[in-house]
């Protein structure tokens, strides 16, 4: 390509001096599509993309369709890496939906195709996607189909799932892309393949395969181009920003966003700017990522790349929040979830999981497009910040505590008979044994004592196969290395989320309190004789007892002797045996000179310990009430 400028560019001065509006046209759209394929500075576009323009606006026509639909994609495609605005995108696009269902050679249609891929992954255009895979799929074991041509369709069509998260189907493709570009010695198309393979492994979770693949990049002979240079760079921030090492992060995506600014790569520009502005706030560098903001905020995207804003609102929304500014964070944030309702802008949310994990609770709690933010969170499948919250959209959630009550999707399951009590059995205990990296042989232990073992081993196979079929989420159990998990992405327990409050914070009266809430009586208290789930049980009161006499009493050395009452007498209501509760209220209420409720309630507690367990008060509750009968 760097070769064939300079010949074409004097042929077009040639063809402009006789006139020949034709030749012209053939000429820069030619060097259109070099300077795309060699792709060191897009910038020198400009002035081609407007010639192109000018003599297609005058009526100039190539001599034939073949040409014709070289010409409409090369500007298609020029347009959307420099001026996606661009009136012309429009008109170009249109010529290529109508010019592919002519009969044209392999090679110009898969070609074609390719580049409709690339308007379809700044529009986020499904129907050009879907039309860009018809042209193309019936050609691509065509013997007639160049290994240039085949590689550059399967990578843009891996790139186009990996945008849309279909990360096993992209893989797919660079791996038939990356076999092509092996058999036939295609270098520069290598690098090219394995920079998108490294990118969408890094997004899959595969970090350790993205790093075996940028030390296959470090040793490929780079192309030429500051845009090789941003990728590779793009792609190593990315895999230390997941191992958590953030301002390493930082540092390198900012490289990456410098080359691909210097290269004016519009795509490249706004996508890597609005990562490296996600990294910046979670590393808490305001600075860089107010700036790079205002530079994306300049940018015209006109009603094709319209879609870029919604997620750079939403870092918007997370830079406000972090900062502490609820007012423009709260405008920011319902303007992205109105966003969020055009597919196209939507599907951009989903790298940035880590501020819709602490926007969107707020979002659901203050009432901001309550049905968007639920949308979001089950199409991300978004853990929200902190994991421990009730009111979220859990695929499946668990009641313990005080009662046992299993939801998938917000609703009680159906059963198909009776209520399949064995497969209950399992899910309580595996909460029972703290829900995560559970030995399945404890399991076995504690629901299939006198079974011998391959028979128990079946029978547990066989009750978890069925009890993933109820709770419907595939991914709600994991089962690795011999033990079985909760997911906590997929599955909310009220038990784990009343510890995780507990731990996150037990010198936060609100965290208390948020804690407090779930504790609606003891664990699984039905399954009283069970053994298995004791252990828990008096583990959770306990934990209960000790945070309502700690914040009791605190709440009572402030003088908040009101409160103070509502909170022991939630303690009473949660735990009939919490006896410090009682306790707690008959010294409130002789603060507050209310005596007769202070006797009543030695009254209850006396009867409350009769009943139920056959014993007076606690040595420590007679004297106190003694107390409170001299005074």
């Amino acid at each position: 390509p760097v070769a064939a400028r300079l010949p074409l560019e004097t042929a077009f001065g040639i063809f402009e001096k006789r006139g020949d509006a034709v030749g012209q046209l053939l000429c820069a759209t030619t060097i259109l599509e070099g300077l795309y394929f060699e792709f060191d500075n897009l910038r020198p576009m400009d002035p081609w993309i407007a010639s192109v323009v000018e003599l297609l606006q005058r009526g100039v026509r190539p001599p034939n369709k073949e040409d014709d639909l070289r010409a409409n994609s090369v500007v298609m495609m020029g347009v959307i890496f420099r001026a996606p605005r661009h009136s012309m995108l429009e008109s170009c696009l249109r010529r290529v939906e109508a010019l592919l269902r002519e009969p044209f050679g392999t090679n110009l249609k898969v070609a074609a195709a390719s580049m409709l891929h690339a308007y379809s992954n700044v529009a986020m255009d499904r129907d050009a996607e879907r039309l860009a895979h018809s042209v193309a799929h019936p050609l691509l074991q065509s013997r007639h189909l160049s290994a240039p041509n085949a590689l550059r369709y399967w990578s843009a069509e891996g790139y186009t799932h990996y945008l849309n998260g279909r990360y096993a189907q992209a893989l797919a493709c660079f791996d038939v892309a990356d076999a092509i570009a092996q058999e036939h010695a295609l270098g520069d198309a290598n690098y090219i393949v394995s920079f998108r393979r490294g990118i969408c492994e890094r997004r899959a979770g595969l970090l350790d395969q993205a790093e075996v693949t940028i030390r296959r990049l470090e040793g490929l002979p780079k192309p030429v181009g500051r845009h090789f240079d941003g990728g590779l760079d793009l792609l190593k921030a990315g895999v230390e920003f997941d191992r958590g090492n953030i301002q390493q992060a930082i540092e390198i995506i900012l490289r990456s966003y410098r080359a691909f600014d210097n290269a004016g790569h519009f795509n490249g520009i706004v996508l890597v700017g609005t990562v490296a502005v996600n990294m910046a706030i979670a590393g808490s560098r305001f600075d860089v990522a107010t700036r790079i903001l205002t530079r994306l905020r300049s940018v015209e995207y006109g009603s094709i790349a319209d879609n870029y804003l919604a997620a750079i609102i939403l870092n918007e929304a997370w830079l406000a929040h972090r900062r502490g500014d609820i007012a423009t964070r709260d405008d920011r944030l319902g303007d992205a979830m109105r966003r969020a309702h055009m597919e196209g802008a939507r599907v951009r949310f989903r790298w940035y999981s880590n501020a819709m994990a602490e926007l969107l609770p707020i979002a659901l709690s203050t009432g901001i497009e309550t049905d968007m933010v639920r949308a979001l969170a089950r199409e991300f499948t978004v853990t929200p910040f902190p994991p421990d919250i009730e009111d979220w959209p859990w695929p499946v959630k668990v009641y313990t505590l005080g009662r046992f009550e299993l939801l998938i999707d917000g609703e009680l399951p159906e059963y198909s008979r009776k209520i399949p009590k064995k497969v209950l059995a399992l899910l309580k205990t595996i909460i029972a044994f703290g829900a995560s990296n559970v030995p399945e042989q404890k399991l076995l232990d504690a629901l299939w004592p006198d079974d011998e073992g391959d028979a128990a081993r079946r029978s547990l196979t066989a009750t978890l196969h069925r009890l993933r079929k109820l709770l419907v989420n595939g991914n709600a159990i994991r089962q690795t290395g011999g033990e079985l998990t909760l997911d906590n992405k997929h599955c909310w327990v009220d038990a784990v989320a009343f510890e995780s409050r507990l731990g996150r914070d037990l010198e936060a009266g609100e965290g208390r309190e948020a804690a407090f809430l779930l504790y609606r009586g003891a664990f699984l208290v039905q399954e009283d004789d069970a053994p298995w789930a004791l252990p828990m049980r008096e583990r959770l009161r306990a934990k209960f007892i000790h945070a309502v006499g700690k914040m009791g009493v605190s709440l009572e050395e402030s003088g908040r002797y009101e409160s103070a009452i509502e909170l022991y007498s939630r303690g009473i209501d949660a735990d009939n045996l919490v006896e410090l509760s009682y306790q707690g209220l008959m010294r409130c209420y002789d603060h507050l000179d209310r005596r007769s409720e202070a006797a009543s309630t030695y009254r209850r507690l006396r009867q409350t310990l009769s009943v139920t367990l056959g014993v007076q008060p606690s040595a420590e509750s007679q004297r106190l009430f003694a107390t409170l009968r001299q005074n």
